[in-house]
């Protein structure tokens, strides 16, 4: 007869359980087999009655002579982090206030940090954002309030100010990367880090 095979899933952690029940019957001439060694990267582990696999996106699939179970990391919060923006390149000639880059966010997240890198000069963003539809954003629809961002010595900047913005992207949501001011400036660039959910 065939063993049966219990299999549990625990919805909060991911964990799944796989039971041998406690007696098994066997057909004349069937020899008795079951897991008799797990390794854990080609080491063997310590032989018991229940085998508890834990972890996100488990997989198992038998490859003859050896059932394999495919466990990746746990997830680190680095794995939530994306990065938005727009870069400008003025082709070595000065950017100028007023141009705009347009683009889709595939992927909801939350708007945690801003960067900013300048080859020279001096520059301000600010950042619009519409739902998902049939028409770009305007500076009617800017999330950044009062705090835009921008740099004012140096080429590069980090910063986590987001005073007043709307940070909830939702997916597919449009966004427009304005240059409000600039001066010197030949390339610039404006990326947000947001934090997928």
């Amino acid at each position: 007869m065939k063993k049966n095979l219990l299999i549990l899933w625990g919805v909060a952690m991911a964990t799944l359980c796989i039971m041998w029940p406690s007696t098994i019957s066997w057909a004349s001439g069937i020899t008795q087999s079951a897991y008799n060694t797990i390794e854990n990267a080609s080491s063997a582990l310590a032989q018991r009655t229940t085998l508890n696999f834990t972890g996100s996106g488990i997989s198992c699939s038998d490859s003859a002579p050896v059932t394999v179970c495919n466990v990746p990391g746990g997830g680190t919060t680095n794995q939530s982090i994306r990065s938005i923006g727009g870069g400008f390149d003025g082709g070595g000639s000065a950017l100028s206030s007023g141009a705009v880059t347009y683009f889709t966010v595939p992927f909801a997240c939350t708007i945690a940090a801003w960067n900013i890198t300048v080859d020279t000069g001096t520059i301000t963003f600010d950042v619009w954002k519409v739902a998902s539809g049939t028409a770009i954003p305007t500076v009617a629809n800017t999330i950044t309030a009062a705090a835009l961002p921008a740099i004012s010595s140096g080429t590069a900047v980090h910063s986590t100010t987001l005073t007043g913005w709307t940070t909830s992207v939702g997916a597919n949501d449009i966004f427009g990367i304005d240059i409000n001011t600039v001066s010197l400036a030949t390339k610039a660039s404006l990326i947000l880090q947001c934090n997928a959910s």
